[in-house]
């Protein structure tokens, strides 16, 4: 019902825009959209690789991806041209996450978790599926023998919702079997995870699927956390070189059990890694957000005037 009041007002006040923006992930949508409005100035923001086709493609203009990887795999499926697209990155809450954890909340968050300041903190923060890579993260930390390890879980399957999925219940086993100290806190809101990223010592995001973006990565690093993911879809796109960053081959669960060990013995290699951090994560702010987004308009403006000469 909503959809259809967005097509009767559009074929109604549609003269009143510039540009449609089409924000919504369901994509085959499209073609209704360029019914009742010019398909030249409709744009496409995708969020996700989409569920792309010839027909879909030439209902709208321009397509504005949020990675490079995501465009390169709707032109897999159609026959877009490159000067038809603009990569247009991810922003981030800078408000949140530029946030930083005051002594007496340290102390007192300790004081809950029963944690010490001589602990080696990680963090994961997501959601609780195989396919983030949490299993492959568990049995890293097994192989360490640290018994300074802590691992803070936090988040759920269901994006908050109490139900307990099979996995979890499968992870929640090996945390009891395990030797390994974890904290599972569930789900928490981004106005309070700067707490958490406030007494870890190393973010670690292992995922083992594609990301479109991955933005809890550069959240991590605004937050001045040390970062360990992976090179899955756009997230070496997002992050550069400012983690480390590795490939999921069949000896992962070595190769981050390795990194992991590495940065917590060297103090000195966390602490660029955090500088690069919260530099690469400017990029990602509010403000430079819009910023892209006006920048990538004028283009689209200038475009058009070149085809109307």
């Amino acid at each position: 019902p909503r959809f259809v009041s967005i097509l009767r007002h559009l074929k109604r006040e549609g003269g009143r825009y510039d540009y449609v923006l089409f924000e919504s992930g369901l994509t085959y949508m499209l073609p209704l959209v360029a019914k009742v409005y010019p398909q030249e100035r409709i744009l496409n923001h995708i969020h996700w690789p989409g569920d792309g086709n010839k027909k879909i493609d030439k209902s709208f203009a321009y397509l504005l991806s949020v990675s490079h990887f995501c465009a390169e795999e709707w032109k897999k499926a159609t026959t877009r041209k490159d000067d038809k697209i603009f990569v247009w990155n991810n922003g981030y809450n800078d408000y949140f996450f530029q946030k930083r954890i005051s002594r007496s909340e340290k102390e007192n968050l300790y004081k809950e978790l029963k944690l010490s300041e001589t602990d080696d903190i990680l963090i994961y923060v997501g959601r609780i599926i195989p396919e983030k890579g949490i299993k492959e993260l568990l049995e890293a930390l097994q192989r360490l023998h640290n018994e300074k390890l802590v691992l803070l879980l936090i988040g759920k399957a269901n994006f908050g919702l109490d139900k307990t999925t099979a996995f979890e219940k499968e992870i929640n086993s090996m945390i009891q079997k395990g030797s390994i100290r974890v904290i599972q806190t569930g789900f928490v809101s981004n106005e309070n995870l700067y707490k958490y990223y406030g007494i870890s010592t190393l973010a670690v995001m292992p995922t083992l699927i594609d990301e479109s973006a991955g933005m809890v990565n550069i959240e991590a690093m605004a937050s001045g956390v040390p970062l360990i993911t992976t090179d899955k879809g756009a997230v070496k796109e997002y992050v550069d070189n400012a983690a480390v960053v590795l490939d999921t081959g069949s000896d992962f669960v070595d190769k981050l059990a390795d990194a992991i060990n590495d940065l917590l013995l060297h103090s000195e290699k966390r602490e660029r890694m955090i500088q690069d951090g919260l530099k690469r994560a400017c990029y990602f702010a509010k403000a430079e957000y819009f910023k892209r987004f006006i920048s990538i308009i004028d283009n689209i403006e200038r475009q058009e005037q070149r085809i109307k000469k």
